[in-house]
């Protein structure tokens, strides 16, 4: 796995993959003309819109926060930031998956020490119960993040 994060790093140590760099810039090329001119780049930005349309959010509202110099008339400058910085943490938590989570993490690292069977035996619901406890707790900062897009989402100016 590591291999292939690399070979998209540094093409010239994997010869293989030369071929799928140039045609992958080319294709950036188009992309980059695409979000221009539409605003989003169709063929790669929707495949995974969800997480496209977090991470944008996210790096916006980190920028704001870093040049705006407004903020909402009946909070005070530290309140709206951190009203921006809570924002930008539910996202954090909204974009990690569930399986990448620190205590499902914890239970599949258990399988290297054992046999299949015996963390069947052993963790396999544990598993679960962490993968899905992290799913409510997504939904939970989603709804949150939700609330205060309502309640913000006109003060997202300067």
């Amino acid at each position: 796995m590591e291999k292939i994060k690399l070979m998209h790093i540094y093409p010239w140590r994997y010869p293989k993959n030369i071929k799928d760099n140039i045609v992958g810039f080319f294709k950036s090329i188009r992309d980059f003309y695409m979000r221009g001119r539409y605003g989003i780049a169709p063929n790669w930005d929707t495949w995974d819109l969800d997480s496209y349309m977090l991470q944008v959010f996210k790096n916006g509202l980190e920028s704001f926060r870093k040049s705006c110099w407004s903020y909402p008339g009946h909070l005070t400058p530290e309140e709206w930031d951190n009203v921006l910085a809570h924002m930008e943490i539910l996202i954090e938590v909204i974009e990690t998956e569930s399986v990448d989570c620190g205590a499902a993490m914890f239970y599949w690292e258990k399988q290297e020490a054992m046999s299949a069977d015996e963390w069947r035996d052993l963790y396999q619901e544990k598993w679960y119960a962490a993968i899905r406890d992290w799913d409510e707790y997504r939904q939970e900062c989603m709804d949150e993040l939700c609330d205060l897009m309502k309640e913000y989402f006109h003060h997202l100016w300067w």
